[in-house]
């Protein structure tokens, strides 16, 4: 749509177009019945509130939270005793509900593109900066406590341009049930369903001088008048309980506020310099479907105001208009496409959330409705006792009016006393204390108990272990598991509440972060990281959830006994046992434990400047496992030895030190010098080899001497054996001629000879 593309500014819009308007509720802007139109709202909402006694139980919840039990304490002699049960159940159900931050997630609504992945990463990491930079838990804690005491919270999430030293920050307002209202009242009858209604109010006491110095009322602070009425207004009284003054039951509710809000409507202060009273502000954030053309073709129309929701602010019984202005969640630069990513483009900056549900209003029950009777059982039956110790305290003593003794001679010390007679006399005489009521009690026991089981209070005593003082882990996390099973319906509730905040605080980052703002939040390796965020980087199509029951106490005893038994029987790393430890700085230590003692001395040697070639050499030295292998790794050139290192390592520095700043480092010289060195320790390792293939062919000639010399020793021993041979068979034959030259005569005679000759 062409309309889509157009900033959500005045400038763009057309002018109203009346025709077109159909019943809203609230007139135009600028008209002289808007101011009247929102008061007579309000007294519809007021008179709803009055005719389901609502006032008037909230009044009475506030009361058995302060411990104003009894209402009539007129009668003298009888004590009246008030044990709060319910501000300790009360409070320990707050403090279960808010033990822990909320864990946050971001579910997409579209697909991005990777480059996209961060900003949802930023937008989680944003939400958890912002709840604990802004006190959020707090906030928390103060809506729980009132949901828990009147049975619904109320909160509004805005955009407050004058926090955080001006540049803006979103801010969640605690509203009183007492100050809230929706339209129509009868219809919304569930808090889920309070973005269906068609207004909400939020109806306030304010000082006058605070009115009129508001810097975008100065145009109508000379108008603006105290209202005195407002307390009676809204039925609100709870000043008088707080400072200990009998508190006065509305008598004709309905009468009363509908003549209360007339006489507003047509109040005027007679006395406009009364700047420290207080007045009634109220804010009216309504549904306006008017529409009208667009500027730049009038045949297509837009709403007039972003998400079709306006606002309102008067006072003065609506005689003054502060503000009458389009949804003030929306950045009027944003174009209507960006603006309609955004949470809060459509609906109520205004969360509810009930302790009990009830399915005839979205106000809720207070378990305090169901527990007051029980309370004030167990008051009765303690002041009962207390009665009963009183009385037993007192010691009476009986005199006969005919014992001849006078009651003032008795009260002496010392005294002698004659009774009329022996009778008489034993008639003076103590009477014995009234005995205690067993089911005095017992009842006080058994309204104990009564409101605990109510209540569903659990007691962590039960979790230790016979005969032993100390809570077992496993039992915590049992009854932990159970209080929790017990509480699903609140943890449900106000994990909603928790979860529509962050949403909400999402939506106004997005419009209204236009400045770089910086967060901190913690990796995954534990180390806290600073990063600047801007509106426009979160401006992706996303929905903030919250685990439910993440805000419930958790045994960290359990998570603790549970990782070191896992790491034990190797069941986990020691990532995951230092996760579950929440040790400071884990990866740090991790790494340190990674590196070893000789790591973190390498690591501090680099810090002071060692060059990287030093730390290199070292590192291969430690990593050697044995003498044996260092030395291997010598001889084969891998680790050069530590003079030459050094020499050369010397040499490397030596000459840098007289080179510009431009020329080389001293780690790319010493980096160059080992390269040099491994080339003469390849050139040495080629010509060792080159004499090894030398020796081997002197060896191979030698060899083939050694075997020519073995085969003419051979020759030589056939020889021989041929000759004998001949002249043994000469003997035998007896035929040796005797003219035979002898070999005697040559002066050469071998018999009896052995050949020298070796094999």
């Amino acid at each position: 749509m062409a309309d889509e593309e157009t900033a959500i500014t005045p400038e763009t819009t057309g002018p109203v177009n009346e025709t077109m308007k159909t019943g809203e509720l609230i007139p135009p802007e600028k008209d002289d019945d808007v101011g009247p139109s929102v008061y007579k709202v309000l007294a519809q909402v007021l008179k709803y509130k009055a005719s389901m006694g609502f006032p008037e139980k909230w009044k009475r919840g506030y009361e058995l939270k302060k411990g104003k039990h009894w209402r009539n304490t007129a009668q003298k002699g009888i004590p009246f005793i008030a044990v709060n049960l319910v501000y300790t159940h009360l409070q320990k159900n707050v403090n279960m509900l808010t033990d822990n931050n909320p864990t946050f997630n971001i579910a997409r609504l579209a697909d991005v593109k990777p480059a996209e992945e961060e900003a949802f990463e930023l937008m989680q990491h944003s939400a958890e900066h912002w709840w604990i930079d802004q006190e959020q838990q707090d906030v928390l804690d103060t809506s729980v406590n009132k949901g828990e005491n009147y049975g619904c919270c109320i909160e509004k999430v805005i955009f407050n341009s004058d926090l955080f030293y001006g540049q803006g920050e979103v801010e969640t307002i605690n509203v009183d049930p007492f100050h809230f209202g929706v339209y129509p009242p009868a219809k919304i009858k569930e808090a889920r369903n309070l973005q269906k209604a068609e207004a909400v109010l939020h109806f306030y006491p304010m000082n006058v001088r605070e009115a009129r110095n508001n810097p975008n009322w100065k145009d109508k602070a000379d108008a603006i008048r105290p209202d005195r009425e407002f307390y009676e207004l809204l039925g609100d009284d709870r000043l008088e309980v707080s400072k200990g003054e009998p508190s006065s039951r509305l008598q004709g509710a309905v009468v009363s506020i509908m003549n209360t809000v007339k006489e507003l409507l047509n109040f005027t202060s007679s006395d406009p310099g009364e700047d420290t009273d207080e007045l009634l502000v109220v804010e009216c954030w309504v549904r306006d479907r008017t529409r009208t053309k667009v500027k730049d073709d009038e045949s297509k129309t837009m709403p007039k105001y972003p998400g079709e929701m306006r606002y309102i602010a008067c006072c003065n019984g609506g005689n003054v208009v502060l503000e009458d202005k389009p949804n003030p969640s929306i950045n009027p630069d944003l174009t209507l496409e960006q603006a309609r990513m955004t949470y809060l483009f459509d609906k109520f900056p205004f969360i509810i959330a009930n302790s009990v549900k009830d399915d005839m209003h979205i106000y809720g029950q207070s378990e305090v409705e169901q527990l007051e009777f029980l309370n004030m059982q167990f008051n009765k039956s303690i002041s009962q006792l207390v009665s009963a110790k009183d009385k037993a305290a007192k010691t009476i003593l009986m005199n006969p009016r005919t014992s001849g003794v006078k009651n003032e001679d008795l009260n002496r010390y010392s005294v002698t006393v004659q009774p009329s007679s022996a009778n008489e006399a034993q008639g003076i005489r103590y009477l014995d204390p009234p005995t205690l009521a067993p089911e005095i009690a017992g009842s006080i026991t058994l309204f104990k108990e009564l409101f605990f089981l109510v209540s569903q209070s659990f007691n962590m005593d039960r979790a230790q272990q016979p005969g032993s003082q100390v809570l077992a882990y496993k039992a915590i996390a049992a009854l932990l598991e159970n209080a929790t099973t017990m509480m699903k319906g609140k943890v449900r509730n106000y994990s909603r509440l928790v979860r529509e905040r962050g949403r909400m605080y999402l939506s106004h980052s997005q419009n209204w972060y236009t400045d770089d703002r910086w967060i901190t939040y913690t990796d995954e390796g534990g180390q806290e990281v600073s990063r600047a965020i801007k509106g426009s980087m979160l401006l992706f199509p996303a929905k903030l959830t919250v685990v439910t029951g993440s805000t419930m106490p958790v045994s960290k005893v359990q998570r603790r006994e549970e990782a070191i038994a896992l790491f034990g029987s190797n069941g986990c790393d020691v990532e995951y046992l230092h996760e579950a430890l929440e040790t400071p700085h884990r990866s740090e230590l991790i790494k340190r434990m990674r590196m070893g003692p000789m790591g973190i001395v390498f690591d501090k040697l680099r810090q002071l400047g060692a060059p990287e070639p030093v730390i290199d050499y070292l590192t291969k030295v430690t990593e050697v496992k044995d003498d044996k292998e260092l030395k291997t790794m010598v001889e084969k050139g891998e680790i050069p030895p530590f003079p030459v290192f050094a020499q050369m390592l010397m040499q490397a520095m030596s000459q840098g030190q007289g080179e510009e700043e431009t020329g080389p480092t001293v780690q790319e010289r010493v980096e160059e010098a080992l390269s040099q060195v491994k080339i003469e320790e390849t050139q040495a390792k080629i010509a060792k080899e080159q004499a090894d293939t030398a020796l081997i062919a002197e060896k191979i000639v030698t060899e083939r001497v050694e075997q020519r010399v073995k085969l003419k020793g051979i020759e030589f021993d056939e020889a021989k054996i041929a000759l004998e041979r001949t002249q043994v068979l000469h003997q035998l034959a007896g035929k040796l001629d005797d003219k035979m030259p002898s070999t005697d005569k040559a002066g050469y005679n071998e018999r009896g000879m052995e050949s020298n000759n070796v094999e």
